[in-house]
């Protein structure tokens, strides 16, 4: 119930874990799905400042602004704290770095940076043995040292003060081992981001930013600065160009409060105080991807409390079956955003009878990331959607058209109505339509929908057999399904016969007639979110869901939500099968019918493609070098 100061990450020894320190002293563990597997409440005096994990001895190190560095063991038996050291300002940033390659030649260092602006560097002699000298006669408690007594640990601890390189408090410091230079900043105009030489024998390096910086990363590789603030711009810095920045971003609304290099991708994270996390092309300064996050805490016209560190982000390399992902704080909720290696527009066109790739179309948009796809009504032109979109003929992978794009917003679903219209829907909040019988497809703007959604449109689902249309936005965070054979039916119409999911729980509706809605609860766990659903578009027997975690669910569909009730019904159907069907969430999931029998296909957001039977059984994954005979059981993987 109070804001998270910083998330650090332990990796050794497996599995994965997260610790996270809040304002008044909370320690929590996390396993890697974020629940909890610890909890330790307020322990210390003061507010938190900063807190730092120091990996080789297995201890994290957090600050308070009363002036302590308190030294906590935090591993499976428990949460107990080793030595208190009552220090001479407040710490208010800490980093700490040691040798991984060569650990027995270097010395781990812990920078603290102080609200009077200058820098406490601590070497560590020999951490193995203990980070300070053992107490002469037993203490209960932490091992308690005040800093004028600090000479005394000499053998263990090595020690330097560099006062006056800000003006004011420093909020973040970074060291570089290669250079034996220390990076810190503050939100001084004078002294906004200096770059110190370990030995202070060089001039250090000083940026001056209007209203100073708020945060800023580096990567030496690419002798890249990023910076953010109060003036809500990013700014990108070379590593000896001090007097104007390379690029100057625009777009924020809101103070940022923390930025991050994504080197991997060529990207650059900036979060600003109003949940929003920007995604830009270090190399075009493009902004490729704006997410709201969706924090419960968030609430109109009114600024949730941060973290001092809002972002933790783990880039390779990583340990074993761990993916690149961003965790984001806001007051006392964590986010945490998995993040692709790569990302490009490809298009396979796969033989469901045989798993054999018949067609690929390479950068369908270019460097734009692929989003959503349709077929039109024929099911011989595919139209994709990225920032723009496009229509290809699926018998020899021609390009035939391309949309008129509205605004330089992403286009997150399509849909093709009758007559050859298509209407696609995203961030620009309205539904557009196109008539892809045109050769050059002007958008059409006369849905009237501006106003309507107040958030970005996730989804759109049409019913021909009732000629609606069903549209979902982000601030619903909502996923939906038309049963169209119930719609199709004169006596079933008036029954559920959309099916929407919000977070885990689904929900039926009908659309025409009395109003009534069947809902349940549909994943194994607490806490997972479906993604995907589909069901068998001839009879409706089945509805088929996939979620979060990876896991598919089929459920009986033959007499549910058939009944009129005049309030909510809380009751499950019956689920015929349960299966973890891929390592991570499943985007999508269709219901194919094919040879008479019923299949499922599935695509995950691990990169994989899947076809199986409806009972289970792996039919096979696209992509694999044995072909399959759908007809043939004895093919299956």
């Amino acid at each position: 119930r109070e804001p998270t100061v910083r998330v650090v990450t332990v990796s050794h020894p497996p599995p994965l874990r997260y610790i996270s320190v809040s304002k008044g002293g909370q320690i929590t563990v996390w396993n890697s799905s974020l629940h909890i597997l610890k909890t330790v409440g307020r322990r210390f005096r003061g507010w938190t400042t900063d807190a730092v994990y120091m990996d080789n001895v297995r201890k994290v190190a957090i600050a308070t602004d009363c002036r302590d560095l308190h030294f906590v063991n935090v591993s499976a038996a428990g949460v107990s704290e080793d030595v208190h050291l009552f220090f001479r300002s407040v710490p208010t940033a800490l980093c700490y770095w040691h040798d991984v390659q060569c650990p027995e030649r270097s010395r781990p260092l812990l920078l603290l940076g102080d609200e009077k602006g200058g820098v406490h560097l601590m070497w560590f002699l020999n951490p193995s043995k203990g980070l300070f000298k053992n107490p002469s006669k037993k203490q209960n408690g932490p091992h308690r040292i005040f800093f004028p007594d600090l000479g005394e640990h000499s053998n263990t601890v090595s020690y330097r003060h560099i006062p006056n390189i800000h003006q004011e408090p420093i909020n973040r410091v970074m060291f570089e081992p290669s250079t034996n230079v220390i990076m810190t900043s503050s939100e001084s105009d004078t002294t906004s981001v200096a770059f110190v030489n370990l030995t202070v024998k060089r001039e250090p390096y000083i940026w001056k930013i209007s209203q100073g910086a708020k945060c800023f990363d580096y990567n030496a590789s690419l002798q890249l600065m990023v910076t953010g603030g109060c003036d809500r711009a990013v700014r990108l810095w070379t590593r000896f160009v001090t007097t104007r920045p390379v690029a100057t971003l625009p777009g924020h609304c809101a103070t940022i409060l923390d930025v991050a290099i994504y080197q991997p991708v060529g990207q650059i994270f900036s979060y600003s105080r109003d949940a929003e996390l920007r995604v830009w092309d270090i190399s075009s300064h493009h902004c490729l991807k704006t997410v709201r996050l969706q924090f419960p805490c968030l609430q109109p016209s009114r600024i949730s409390e941060h973290g001092n560190f809002p972002f933790l982000l783990l880039s390779p390399p990583l340990p074993e079956d761990t993916q690149p992902h961003l965790v984001v704080g806001c007051k006392d909720y964590l986010a945490l955003l998995n993040l692709a290696e790569h990302a490009n527009s490809s298009v396979s066109l796969w033989d469901v009878e045989t798993g054999r790739r018949r067609l690929q179309i390479l950068n369908a948009h270019g460097e734009d990331e692929l989003l959503c796809m349709a077929l039109d009504s024929s099911h011989r032109r595919l139209i994709t959607g990225a920032r723009n979109g496009t229509v290809w003929n699926l018998l020899n992978g021609l390009n035939l058209h391309k949309l008129e794009p509205v605004t330089n917003s992403e286009v997150t679903r399509l849909t093709c109505l009758h007559d050859n219209k298509l209407l696609a829907v995203g961030w620009s909040q309205r539904i557009i339509q196109y008539d892809i019988a045109d050769l050059y497809v002007r958008a059409d703007l006369s849905w009237k929908s501006s106003g309507v959604h107040k958030s970005d449109i996730l989804v759109v689902c049409q019913c021909s057999a009732l000629g609606v249309v069903a549209t979902a936005s982000h601030d619903g965070e909502v996923i939906l399904l038309f049963l169209q054979h119930r719609a199709g039916d004169r006596k079933l119409r008036n029954r559920g016969v959309l099916v929407s999911s919000q977070a885990g729980c689904l929900s039926f509706w009908s659309i025409t007639g009395q109003t009534h809605t069947y809902q349940f609860y549909a994943p194994e766990q607490p806490g997972v979110r479906v993604l995907s659903l589909s069901s068998d578009q001839s009879k409706n027997t089945i509805l088929v869901s996939g979620d979060t975690t990876g896991w598919l669910q089929i459920w009986d569909m033959s007499h549910y939500a058939l009944d009129i009730q005049h309030k909510s019904v809380c009751e499950r159907p019956a689920l015929l099968q349960c299966w973890k069907a891929h390592r991570r969430g499943l985007v999508s999931v269709e219901v194919l019918e094919e040879a008479d029998r019923l299949f499922v296909l599935t695509a995950s957001a691990d990169g994989s493609a899947g076809l199986w039977t409806k009972d289970g059984d792996h039919v096979g994954s696209f992509g694999q070098e044995v072909m399959w005979n759908i007809t043939d059981a004895a093919a299956y993987q």
